[in-house]
This record gives C-alpha cells, structure tokens and sequence, in this order.
C-alpha cells in the first residue's frame, strides 16, 4: 500500500495541530511497514525536519514564503505532478482541499478538522469560497472528521453520506519523545493557547480575569502563539485596568507551550467553537488543570475531567476561576483526572483507525 500526502499544511504551516497530525500519521504508518510518502517539494515546516523517515520525503525547506507564496504553490503543483506519476500511489490522502488531486483516478481521502468558515462565514466573507469547495467535497471519497461535532456540521452543510465519514480522535503530543524544560515564569500564571480572534472568544476571559482582584493581583495571563496583541487588544486591557506587566505573549516551539502547560495554575479555552480542541488534549497529558467552554466538541475531548462554563457567561468563567485558584485540591484532581483521560487518545489508535478507512477504499 502506498500513500500519498500532499504539500498544502506542509507549505502552510511551519508547526501547529493539522501538520502535526499529518507528520505524525506519517511517521506512524511508516513505522508498521506502510509505505507512506510526503509530496512537499518546498515546505516550511518543522516536524519534517524531526522526521524517522526522511527518504519518504520529496520536498526542500524554506524559511519563508513571505515574498514568494504564489512562486512556491506554483513550482509545488507542477514538480507534484511528476512524482505522483512516478510514486503511482494506491491512495491519496490530502493535507487539505485540493482540486488537482480528487481529479486523479485515485481513491481520496480528506480529514476534515472543523466547518468555522462555514459557521462563521460573514467573519471570514466566505462565500465566494463555498462553491469551489463543495466541488471538491464531492469528488472525495472518504472523509474523515476528528470529533462527532465535525461530522455532524459536514453532513448538514455539505449533504454528505453519513456512510461516507468516519470519526477518528487525534492525540497531543508524541508520548516517546522527551521534552526538556525551556520556559520557566516566575509567578503563577493561566495559560490561553493559539489565534485570540473571532470564534476564539478571548475577551471573555479578559472580562473575567479582570473582575476579580485576587486573581489578577496574584497571577499573571500568558498567551502562547496567536501573534503579538494588537491594538484593539491593548486597548481591551486598558478598559479593564489591567497591569500590561502581568499580561504576556510568548511564541515558540513545542517544547516552550509544554513547558508553559506544566508549569500553570490553569489552562482556559474560550472558544464558541472548536473542530476538536486539541489544546485540551495537551493540557491534560502534561497534567495541567482545564477550564473549558461547554459548546461544539469540547465535551467529546474533556470528558469529566474539566471545569466548565457557558462561553457567552462572564460570570461562569469568574466563578471557575476563583475555584481553580483557591484550592490545591481541585487543581490535584483536575490534573489526575486529565492524565487518566487523555490515555484514552493516542497516535497509534488514530493510526490503526486511519489504516481500516484505507484498506476499505483499495
């Protein structure tokens, strides 16, 4: 069997939840003597650089497609469509929508992380996007969707065959590799992880750590990734009186959000919506304490072993909050309730359930 993944997160994303979960399938398929290979003729990304299996790989990194987006997916399409005819794959599965690959006569896989572009479409003006999208969904021929949520909104949105999908749960972080320390705070902190805009709700948790003196006299906000606040966020903090000097954000590597999951009072996700949720997932296999939202697929990934609040309610979050940071216990039992829980996510399940779509398709 040999499986064929395309550029697109790979030229996309230098690291993040979708191209690790590519690179980690990847890895794994080719670890049970599956022949799978990345097509990524440029790429920008880090884990193919962590990569078992290197000589799987057609591709050559770049540190920037800043000045040449449009050259790189120009010369990726065309040096693709050589080596696809020499790879002569017995399946596809893209990385993302793709209308040159599901043109093939090959059997097409897509994973399907969420439908925010369809849900919040007035947000991300995406109506011009719908229809060449829904072309390309119909030439698929197996999707798989990583929550029960996912696949419930494909199905309503695009009239998918239910028979057609399989729900299939990621994994966090690669349970063999060990990670070091390299981020240490020096007061206690929340944590808030990943883009702060739109559906991400992160003003709720503003006005939430804002209304109660305790919390934001004692303990700092951290926010990793999503880019340094802008202007509107400033001023966001300014509204609410709070110590710029307490709030932080961090960019880095895995090694860094790690770091940050293991050494904080909390992690808290806003969000109105999430495909999965896979912050979670990792703040729980690192032993950090959860506070979540109760709305999309938060539920299938937290279990019982998360505090939970309305993402619409100020007062929830505050009252999560004040319980998080005011008792050793119940950050203890959070903890140990998230390690037991994220036990039951792993790569290897998500691998061996990938391989069952596939064997299905050939």
């Amino acid at each position: 069997m040999k499986i064929y993944f395309d550029y697109k997160i790979f030229l996309q994303q230098k690291f993040g939840g979708p191209s690790r979960y590519f690179s980690q399938l990847f890895e794994n398929l080719n670890t049970n003597k599956k022949k799978a290979y990345i097509v990524s003729p440029f790429y920008i990304n880090n884990y193919l650089d962590q990569s078992n299996f290197k000589e799987n790989i057609y591709g050559k990194k770049i540190y920037s497609r800043r000045f040449g987006g449009k050259f790189y997916t120009y010369f990726n399409k065309k040096i693709s469509k050589i080596i696809f005819s020499r790879l002569r794959p017995d399946l596809i599965h893209t990385t993302y929508y793709d209308h040159d690959l599901v043109s093939q006569k090959k059997p097409v896989v897509l994973t399907v992380y969420d439908l925010i572009h369809e849900i919040y479409s007035k947000d991300f003006a995406f109506k011009n996007y719908y229809r060449p999208k829904k072309n390309i969904i119909e030439k698929v021929d197996h999707f798989i969707c990583i929550s029960k949520n996912t696949q419930k909104d494909l199905i309503n949105y695009y009239g998918v065959d239910e028979k057609k999908t399989s729900v299939i749960y990621l994994s966090g972080f690669d349970s063999s590799k060990k990670f070091s320390i390299k981020h240490q705070h020096s007061k206690p902190f929340l944590l808030f992880v990943g883009t702060r805009n739109r559906y991400k709700n992160f003003s709720l948790l503003i006005k939430a750590y804002s209304s109660e003196n305790f919390i934001n006299s004692n303990f700092d906000l951290i926010c990793f990734g999503g880019g340094k606040f802008n202007k509107e966020e400033l001023e966001l903090f300014k509204d609410h009186n709070l110590d710029l000097n307490k709030i932080h954000q961090i960019e880095g590597k895995d090694e860094i959000l790690i770091s940050l999951y293991r050494s904080a009072t909390a992690y808290v996700c806003t969000s109105f919506y999430e495909g999965f949720g896979l912050t979670l997932l990792e703040a729980m296999q690192q032993g950090c304490p959860v506070l979540s939202s109760n709305t999309s697929s938060l539920p299938e990934v937290y279990g019982d072993a998360a505090l939970t609040f309305s993402p619409y309610s100020v007062e929830e979050l505050r009252k999560s909050l004040n319980k998080i940071t005011s008792a050793d216990s119940t950050r203890e039992e959070l903890s140990k309730k998230g390690l037991k829980h994220a036990k039951n996510f792993t790569w290897e399940k998500c691998t061996q359930d990938t391989l069952k779509v596939y064997k299905s398709l050939i």
